[in-house]
């Protein structure tokens, strides 16, 4: 993408982070809309790609590791609903994050995604709770746009979220020198160029 070659890769992140936080937010707001709600919710996932595709690529991830995951982000309102059952629907975003948390620590390979998720789908859910929609009741057959507090919440929580993990270097992939010291990007078939082409380090001879 001609956008990420002239802007830093952090720079990419937080552009691509406010997009998905607006995004997601108007798709939150959308959900309380009767008509619209089931089509709010199946475009949940599509939202979650807005900013994971940009964090894949800057990590320098394979082709195949970019397709499954951007397929699982795309399901996310099939297995999102999945745990929603039995965690009675109330804390399904923190469970959600959680295993999103996972995804992001195996793919991006950064640890600290699994922790900072956590607190994520932690925010999300107390703004669940403390808000006037939460009923105290069984929210597993709540209409979608019931849960609008918790997810219009997660976005913006997201908008901090991916950057913080990206933030942190990735660990390496493989052994040697086919990772960049300083910024873990995979230097696999660049034998012959002596600069990282992700942060411009010098490799050693």
């Amino acid at each position: 993408m001609k956008l990420e070659k002239q802007l830093s890769p952090m720079t990419v992140i937080w552009l691509f982070s406010l997009l998905s936080t607006i995004a997601g937010y108007g798709i939150a707001m959308l959900s309380t809309i009767r008509d619209y709600e089931g089509i709010a919710y199946m475009a949940t996932g599509l939202v979650h790609l807005i900013v994971l595709v940009p964090s894949l690529q800057i990590t320098g991830v394979r082709t195949r590791v970019l397709v499954c995951t951007s397929l699982l982000c795309a399901l996310f309102p099939l297995w999102g609903f999945i745990i929603g059952i039995p965690c009675v629907t109330t804390w399904a975003t923190l469970m959600c994050s959680f295993i999103w948390g996972l995804v992001l620590m195996v793919t991006l390979r950064r640890p600290a995604a699994v922790v900072v998720m956590l607190f994520v789908g932690l925010g999300a859910n107390l703004a669940l709770v403390f808000s006037e929609s939460f009923s105290g009741s069984d929210m597993l057959y709540e209409p979608f746009g019931q849960l609008a507090p918790a997810y219009s919440a997660w976005y913006v929580l997201m908008f901090f979220a991916m950057p913080l993990i990206m933030y942190f270097k990735p660990a390496p992939r493989y052994k040697g020198d086919k990772v960049c010291p300083a910024c873990g990007y995979s230097l696999e078939g660049l034998d012959a160029q002596p600069v990282c082409p992700e942060c411009g380090t010098v490799r050693a001879a």
